[in-house]
Parts: C-alpha cells; sequence; structure tokens
C-alpha cells in the first residue's frame, strides 16, 4: 500500500514555498499580466482632466501619466539607442514637434501632445543613467511637502 503525503499550506509556508510556486510560469505570468491591466483600469477610469479631482486622484493620475511617459521612453530608446536627450526633453516624444529628429524616429512620434500633470505643469525630465520624471505636485516647485510634494513612479 502506498502512503500519500499531502502538504498543509501550514507546511508549504515554513518551507519557504511561495504563495503562487504551484502555478506554472506560463499562469503566473499571465496571472501579473491581469493585476497590472486591473490597476491600468483603476488608473484610467479617472478623469485625469476634470478639475475638481481630489489630491490623492490627481496623485493616481500623475503615477499613472509618469508610467507612460517611461514606456515612451523605452520606445524611443529601442528605435534610437538613446534617450533623448535633456535638450530634447520630452517634446522631443510629441509627434509633430519642430526638434530635429533622430533617423529612426517614429513618424507618428510617441506622445500625442506635450504631457501635462493634473495640476497643469509639465513633468520635469532629467536624463542621468536612466530617465527621470515626475511631477512637481500642486505648487509646481521642485521639492515640498504634503499636496506639493513631488511625485514619482516606477515602471
Amino acid at each position: 500500500m502506498d502512503i500519500v503525503e499531502y502538504n498543509t499550506s501550514a507546511q508549504r509556508a515554513a518551507s519557504g514555498a511561495g504563495r503562487y510556486q504551484h502555478m506554472s510560469p506560463i499562469l503566473r505570468t499571465v496571472f501579473a499580466l491581469v493585476l497590472f491591466l486591473l490597476s491600468v483600469n483603476v488608473a484610467s477610469a479617472i478623469d485625469c482632466d476634470d478639475p475638481n479631482l481630489i489630491y490623492l486622484d490627481r496623485v493616481i493620475c500623475a503615477k499613472h501619466s509618469i508610467r507612460t511617459i517611461k514606456m515612451r521612453l523605452e520606445l524611443f530608446k529601442l528605435d534610437n539607442i538613446r534617450y533623448p536627450t535633456e535638450k530634447e526633453g520630452l517634446h522631443i516624444l510629441v509627434r509633430g514637434n519642430p526638434i530635429p529628429k533622430p533617423k529612426y524616429y517614429h513618424e507618428d512620434g510617441y506622445l500625442q501632445d506635450f504631457p501635462i500633470d493634473p495640476w497643469g505643469h509639465p513633468y520635469i525630465y532629467r536624463l542621468n543613467e536612466r530617465p527621470e520624471v515626475f511631477s512637481t505636485g500642486a505648487d509646481g516647485q521642485i521639492g515640498g511637502d504634503g499636496e506639493n510634494k513631488d511625485i514619482y513612479a516606477d515602471i
């Protein structure tokens, strides 16, 4: 007679096995993608152009926009093997801008309009090793506390 052993959730936790370790890599990828799309849907459900947004809604919109800008910067880099210079700034991503284009610039640009944060200020672009994009918050000044705090987001 064969003895079948079952791992209880307590035994799995004690062994260090992760919560989703039993899932195949493809299923974990699909699961992560679904979670990502749900988070994008939450941010997209807010009308970022509404002047009556409360502070937290504006932060959500700003972070969503920053992630979008950063993804567009990555597309620019894939096409041109570099990020825009600080002099080119985010303007070079905008379709129809007058800045001289690199050789492999996408014909439709990377953004339809120049990105403005929910408080009406332009996003700040800096280039170190990796591009940095952030919102200056309600006061439009770098630095600050509370509602004037700068807003960053990772991809």
